[in-house]
């Protein structure tokens, strides 16, 4: 009889003299495309100015003459009646604190295979954008004071405005004709189907022509000479496959456009597209509630159309509160002290003392600065 063969399953104890060797390099972390909150108007609250709100001001639009006020015939040598003064409209946002904490023992950072303060501090940062974006979208469209579908607290209290329930042609759902209100409106969007509510060029071209100016009230001021419009990576593929954008990158090589090889930021009446992934996401029960599902087809997706100064991003200025939500900085304590006298743990973390607003005054001619879309998308 000849001897037993020696594979790496027999015999049973060779498993016990194996180990796994450990690669020393990490793999690149998921990366979000983070765009929203850099649209926002940066102002900053002056430390010790015994608030924490900012007010933010617009005059009124330019009008229409009457026969008694404004641009109006003049008789010779009579002087007109005067105009009343150009009233000021304003929009008060109160700036909230945010931020993250945690810490590692001496003796994990002495014997991990990685630098894990480094890494924990990176990724403690990657969530402080992250959250920014996420308070930025819920300025815009959440309603307000009401939490996340998971339970967590939303960032805007229920005493500031949203675009939520605004009633008003700045708030379109696909596949729907606008009646002006909201909510009957997103429940129509809820039961078309995802085919029907998807988003198409004429429903972009309207949003557009909102921003534009209709019914000869004057259009939204642009950025840079362009509007700007931030589809999630989903809607993004719907728009793709439009008919327009297809001719547009084929047969005109319109690189303005977008081409076929690419996946790009590209333009489409006027517009500017740029990737948005972190959007606010509803479902069909819960207008205005954050509720992103895996299942892509159960979603509602806000896509957001912005002019200047739509909306604001107020923060304190100095360091002591917080810094810039932007760019977060890190604070890292790894000196002993009385609470931890033999230097056990190095906690880390970071804070920033501000909020996210939209930039829509109580003066009755102001409108909002931009448009929230909503629609769903066939992305399987």
């Amino acid at each position: 009889m000849g001897a037993a063969k020696i594979l790496t399953t027999a015999p049973a104890d060779f498993a016990d003299r194996q180990q796994k060797y450990f690669s020393r390099q990490l793999l690149k972390e998921l990366i979000y495309n983070l765009r929203l909150g850099t649209f926002g108007v940066a102002k900053e609250l002056p430390a010790n100015s015994a608030g924490d709100t900012i007010r933010f001001f617009r005059p009124r639009r330019a009008k229409k003459g009457t026969a008694t006020s404004g641009p109006r015939a003049l008789s010779e040598s009579l002087p007109p009646d005067e105009t009343e003064g150009a009233p000021i409209g304003y929009v008060d946002i109160q700036l909230k604190q945010r931020g993250d904490l945690s810490s590692v023992s001496d003796i994990t950072r002495a014997v991990d295979l990685f630098d894990t303060l480094q890494i924990n501090t990176k990724t403690m940062a990657a969530d402080a954008a992250l959250d920014f974006d996420f308070v930025c979208s819920h300025a815009i469209c959440s309603s307000p004071g009401v939490a996340d579908a998971d339970g967590t607290p939303n960032s805007i209290p229920a005493a500031q405005a949203t675009m939520f329930n605004s009633n008003g042609s700045f708030e379109r759902f696909a596949g729907v004709a606008n009646t002006l209100n909201s909510a009957n409106d997103f429940a129509t969007l809820a039961a078309l189907s995802n085919s029907n509510a998807k988003f198409t060029r004429a429903f972009h071209i309207g949003c557009v022509t909102r921003l534009k100016g209709v019914a000869g009230k004057p259009g939204v001021p642009m950025i840079n000479g362009k509007y700007m419009c931030g589809l999630p990576p989903e809607i993004m593929a719907d728009l793709r496959q439009e008919a327009t954008w297809i001719a547009s990158a084929i047969y005109n090589n319109n690189r303005a456009a977008g081409t076929l090889d690419q996946w790009v930021e590209f333009e489409l009446d006027g517009c500017r597209f740029f990737e948005n992934q972190s959007p606010f996401i509803e479902q069909s029960t819960g207008y205005g509630i954050y509720a992103p599902s895996d299942t892509v087809s159960d979603n509602i997706y806000a896509c957001l159309y912005l002019g200047a100064e739509a909306f604001g991003v107020p923060k304190l200025s100095g360091m002591r509160a917080g810094s810039d939500p932007k760019a977060p900085s890190m604070i890292i304590l790894d000196k002993a002290d009385k609470a931890d006298p033999l230097n056990q743990k190095t906690t880390f973390g970071w804070k920033a003392f501000y909020q996210a607003g939209l930039l829509k005054t109580n003066e009755t001619t102001d409108t909002p600065r931009l448009v929230v879309a909503r629609c769903k998308s066939t992305f399987v």
